[in-house]
């Protein structure tokens, strides 16, 4: 971290799940599920945080 930047370190903490599925019925197709809970990311010296959730659906296929 740069020195003026306002920052603290070592203060995040991130939790998650990710789900695979495989359907027999279409071979090569690989279907997923991702969550990611950050929380307390980017701890400021004045107290400000910053936290979000993020979800994804991924999607692929390998001929």
């Amino acid at each position: 971290m740069a020195d003026y930047n306002g920052y603290t370190h070592g203060d995040a903490s991130e939790t998650g799940f990710d789900i695979i599925y495989k359907p027999k019925a279409v071979k090569g197709l690989n279907l997923r599920v991702r969550g990611n809970f950050a929380d307390d990311f980017n701890v400021a010296t004045s107290g400000d945080t910053v936290g979000w959730s993020e979800y994804r659906f991924i999607a692929n296929y390998s001929f």
